[in-house]
């Protein structure tokens, strides 16, 4: 309906133009302009905005002095500067948030570990103390449920609503997701009348007590920021995890979504075990149980690893070769390094590796991990070569002197290439060297004439000497959705992973059985099983 409701504000603008308007949205909604309004952004607190919204705050909800009040903001802010809550400082400087910063601290006058425990620890204050501290009257029938039916009530509503794109609901919609709630506790009413008496009675209290859930416009409501639909939207996924119900994989379809990545990122910070981490594996690897070309990509995967020779893990090798497929899948555009953040966080040698210079070949280059440089190297030139940029020919053989055969071969086709002034340029990963005009018009008159099949003769001989380059073209759209959640899903459950280990609720030894059977074939996943 957005055209439409832009239509309506210009014309109740034009129609009232003596008067004065402001239009406010959140800047991912911002797709259209207006006519005759001034654009302005509202700026991010700064910290000495911080400070005094703090300072108000803690004196405003203190029930003891106001020099207690004013202590307790100094050590919130004393503390809020500190090095290791530079995350939770870095959400602070948005009012919402903020207060839910000063919620948490207020409790046990210290942060949580994360941001995730932060908005549980908030919320929950939301639940339990801020109405009381408003001497708020509450209805009978909430105020027979308890913190954690709350919790699962408004878990339910941000879910439902989440998931169906539904950002706004109509009272008669939020108060069905209600009764529906409270069908599900013991010794509940069963007639209609007194279900919708109740739910509506709940409905009118949330608003009220918590300031979680707010009536927008007449019988129109929403949760009070985004922030705690997606909070609550990324316990349901917990929630499904912790009781290993299979309706979480209907869930995890959205792990491609944009609009889910806050959802998926809260997910991570969540606490983890080895036994939900292992459900969470079962159902990432039944997404493609029954795909056979995705199958025979995991087949590759796992030959590719095992012809290499490199210093890391089983898992960390697996996990390159299967960014590097994906990129040169999805991801066309020159520019694009392939992704391999999250393949840092599996290996810390890998990331060390990966630091030693802002190019990636060239970092692999300096810690001696011949392969990787050679085959980042070699994916880059398809990618270029697809694009019909032009390529430096002496870069083109790069990498291969411990493989003399592909060399051979890598040089005879470039010499098939027209010859570029600047041959001896250092290779740049992310753009090949400058050439002028002229040059690059005598390549390209060449290249619609010879191109197509240089590039296949450069792919067979790639494929031919390392095994990779394989252009993993999908059947179907619907097998290329599901290589994007299997992949997506993989560098989430690694987050997760990676989350437990260092909150110490995953040992060494529970860690390394996960990671054995990451990113392989269900049929290589039974063998490990067996032998388990």
């Amino acid at each position: 309906d957005g055209d439409a409701v832009i239509n309506c504000i210009n014309t109740f603008c034009n129609q009232y133009f003596r008067n004065k308007f402001i239009i406010s949205c959140r800047i991912s909604a911002q797709k259209h302009k207006f006519l005759n309004f001034k654009e302005i952004e509202i700026s991010e607190f700064n910290l000495k905005q911080i400070q005094i919204f703090a300072k108000n705050w803690f004196i405003a909800v203190d029930n003891t002095s106001e020099e207690n009040a004013i202590v307790k903001a100094n050590q919130f802010i004393e503390q809020l500067n500190t090095p290791e809550n530079q995350q939770l400082k870095a959400i602070a400087v948005t009012p919402i948030l903020l207060t839910l910063t000063c919620l948490a601290f207020q409790q046990k006058s210290q942060f949580p570990s994360n941001r995730t425990s932060l908005y549980k620890r908030g919320i929950d204050a939301l639940l339990i103390k801020w109405d009381e501290s408003r001497d708020i009257r509450r209805n009978e029938v909430y105020r027979n449920l308890s913190v954690e039916h709350k919790r699962e009530l408004l878990t339910q509503i941000a879910a439902n609503t989440f998931e169906n794109s539904r950002y706004f609901f109509a009272k008669d919609e939020i108060q069905e997701e209600i009764a529906g709630y409270i069908r599900t506790l013991v010794d509940a009413p069963t007639d209609s009348a007194t279900l919708r008496q109740n739910s509506i009675a709940i409905l009118e209290s949330i608003p009220v007590q918590h300031g979680l859930l707010v009536e927008r416009a007449q019988e129109i409501y929403s949760f009070s920021h985004l922030t705690f639909q997606e909070y609550f939207t990324a316990q349901k996924i917990k929630s499904f995890i912790d009781s290993h119900n299979p309706q979480v994989k209907k869930l995890l379809a959205n792990i491609t979504d944009k609009r889910w990545s806050e959802v998926f990122a809260l997910s991570v910070d969540m606490l983890w075990k080895a036994d939900q981490l292992l459900f969470l594996k079962q159902i990432i690897d039944e997404i493609l149980e029954s795909a056979e070309e995705l199958q025979k990509f995991l087949f590759w995967v796992k030959e590719k690893s095992n012809l290499v020779q490199v210093p890391y893990k089983a898992i960390t090798v697996r996990a390159f070769y299967s960014a590097l497929a994906f990129d040169l899948t999805f991801n066309s555009r020159l520019t694009n390094i392939p992704d391999l953040t999250y393949v840092c966080t599996l290996d810390n040698d890998f990331a060390r590796d990966f630091s030693l210079a802002p190019n990636p070949a060239d970092a692999f280059n300096l810690a001696h991990v011949s392969d990787f440089a050679l085959d980042l190297n070699l994916i880059h030139k398809i990618k270029i070569a697809n694009a019909g940029a032009p390529i430096d020919c002496s870069s083109l053989s790069r990498n291969c002197d411990f493989d003399p055969k592909l060399k051979q071969v890598i040089i005879q086709l470039g010499s098939q290439l027209p010859q570029l002034h600047n041959e001896d340029e250092d290779y740049d990963f992310t753009d090949e060297a400058e050439t002028d005009e002229a040059e690059i018009g005598n390549y390209e008159r060449w290249w619609e004439v010879r191109g197509q099949a240089w590039i296949e003769e450069l792919r067979d001989a790639i494929i031919k000497h390392r095994e990779i380059g394989h252009y993993w073209y999908l059947s179907t759209c619907e097998n290329q959705e599901l290589f994007r959640q299997y992949y997506y899903a993989n560098k989430f459950l690694i987050n997760c992973l990676n989350s437990a280990f260092k909150a110490k609720t995953v040992s060494s030894k529970e860690r390394s059985h996960i990671e054995d059977t990451l990113l392989l074939p269900i049929v290589e996943i039974e063998k490990h099983r067996r032998r388990d």
